[in-house]
This record gives structure tokens, sequence and C-alpha cells, in this order.
């Protein structure tokens, strides 16, 4: 690949569309990893999780929590 021209506000938009182009194509497959042993795999703690996911998750049952009582 050439190297990447523009600034790096640019470089990550381009790079960004491409990646999001890729996994939407569906003449492309991408690979899939498995593993054999788990013991390999690097421990994954609260750092690596998706905090704004858990929040939108505990939002969503809330609010069907409380539109259970107001029934």
């Amino acid at each position: 690949m050439p190297k990447p021209k523009g600034t790096v506000k640019d470089v990550c938009s381009r790079n960004i569309g491409v990646m999001i182009k890729l996994c939407l194509d569906p003449t492309v497959t991408l690979p899939t990893f498995c593993v054999i042993y788990l013991t390999r795999i690097p421990p994954v703690d609260a750092e690596h999780a998706d905090i704004s996911a858990i929040l939108r998750e505990l939002s969503s049952l809330r609010h069907e929590v409380c539109e259970g009582h107001a029934t």
C-alpha cells in the first residue's frame, strides 16, 4: 500500500471508511479465528469492556422495570 497522504485526521477518516466498506461488503469473506487452549487467551477485565454498551443496556432494563410498575 502506498504511504497515506494528508493530515492524521484525513488518513484516519479514509481508513475507517475503507474498513466499514470492507465489513459491509457481502462478497468479502473475513477470517474467523478460534482457539484450542483458552488458557492462552489474555485475560479480559473491566478496562476492556465497552462501558457505554453496558450503560445503555442498564438504562433499557431500568426503563422496562419502571414501565412494568406503572401499569
